[in-house]
């Protein structure tokens, strides 16, 4: 420690003594970081797909990174895949693990997510891709850990999850155009009976409302894929905080009736000692699964 406090002194030392090189220093710093923002803005295709991701740690995903396959995102075609992310930051950058790190955050401090690890996100982007080669895939993660469905409510307060992520769809659709929304809640919903039993006239609600918003009211048909929540281990449940109406979300999951939208279930694939995050093998699993159920509601509907 004394060492690492003797080394950061006497670097201090150094630059307040050397003034002109400091100034340089720091100017040759900030015109490598624009040049490297200028690269990646330049070659990000305008024309992407764009898909809006909301939930809460499921989605931001909490698997472990070591568990994934190499290469990840794997080659299509012999290609490295046409997938972007739009950062916390809010730039756009090829897309890699973790999707949802928390880097540049510029959401209410309240709202940041320090743990996002290996999730379903970019799976669902390379599947998509590799269902339709020639279209480059924009991701759009609007995630936050614990969130249920009442801190979605509409508003347009940049400070509240709701008016923070249309903030950031609005700004990501100046690259291509919207084709769809996947949503991963429902876990903390769980926690309270009331919750849980209007979990699907409160789902509905917020769907309308986010086919309006997020293009004026031109696509009020945007394809929606929606996932009942996984299982939930006996020992998650006996917690304090509890996961008692866990059954009560699901039930109200499989009841939901929208257009234009499709339900898949989570329950099938594997979750991790903590008992209710995915591993990294089912977060990739259902990502292909959520790409496959919204490629077949597109394929079903009108082109844009």
């Amino acid at each position: 420690m004394f060492e690492r406090t003797l080394r950061i002194v006497n670097a201090a030392w150094f630059w307040s003594t050397h003034p002109i090189l400091a100034a340089l220093s720091l100017s040759l710093a900030f015109i490598s970081q624009v040049s490297a923002d200028e690269r990646a803005l330049a070659s990000t295709p305008d024309h992407l797909a764009l898909y809006i991701f909301i939930g809460q740690s499921n989605m931001s995903g909490r698997g472990p990174l070591e568990e994934l396959p190499t290469p990840w995102p794997p080659a299509i075609n012999g290609e490295q895949p046409n997938i972007w992310n739009f950062t916390n930051a809010g730039v756009w950058e090829p897309a890699r693990e973790p999707i949802d790190l928390p880097v540049g955050e510029k959401r209410h401090e309240a709202w940041w997510d320090e743990e996002p690890l290996a999730g379903p996100i970019l799976s669902f982007g390379v599947a998509m891709h590799a269902l339709a080669p020639d279209q480059p895939i924009g991701l759009i993660p609007c995630a936050r850990q614990g969130s249920n469905l009442r801190d979605w409510r509409r508003s347009t307060n940049d400070r509240s999850l709701y008016g923070w992520c249309m903030n950031r769809v609005k700004a990501a659709q100046a690259m291509g155009t919207l084709r769809g929304i996947v949503f991963y809640l429902g876990e903390t919903d769980s926690h309270e009976r009331k919750s849980a039993r209007s979990f699907d006239d409160h789902f509905v609600e917020l769907i309308n409302h986010l086919r309006t918003d997020v293009s004026g009211g031109a696509q009020t048909d945007l394809p929606i894929v929606f996932t009942q929540i996984a299982t939930v281990s006996d020992k998650r449940k006996r917690r304090r905080s509890g996961y008692r109406y866990w059954s009560y979300v699901k039930r109200a999951q499989a009841e939901i009736s929208l257009p234009h939208a499709a339900l898949v279930k989570a329950d099938r694939y594997p979750i991790q000692e903590d008992g209710i995050h995915l591993t990294t093998a089912g977060y990739i699993s259902l990502g292909q699964e959520w790409a496959k159920a919204m490629y077949a509601l597109q394929s079903a509907a009108p082109p844009l």
